[in-house]
């Protein structure tokens, strides 16, 4: 599990997304996600289910580039946090 925001701190108002990733452990095959947070979740939860369709392993996903614009984003998005915690 770990939390992240939505953008960088130096925006107002940064909104902190939990993400909770279930995955194989042999494999490492991402199977699930829980996620929660104030704003902008789905988007987080749409990629995790893609990399569940698409049979990604957490190593995957976690390289996966998320948009990011220093104004409006963080540089590491919440669902690359979760998955670096899980490695």
């Amino acid at each position: 599990m770990a939390t992240g925001t939505d953008r960088p701190g130096i925006c107002p108002n940064p909104h902190r997304i939990t993400i909770k990733l279930v995955y194989e452990a042999n494999t490492r095959q991402v199977l699930g996600a829980q996620a929660w947070g104030e704003k902008n979740v789905s988007a987080r939860i749409n990629a995790i289910a893609v990399a569940i369709r698409a049979g990604m392993t957490v190593e995957a996903l976690g390289q996966v580039d998320f948009v990011y614009s220093s104004s409006s984003c963080s540089i590491w998005d919440p669902v690359q946090i979760v998955c670096g915690q899980a490695q």
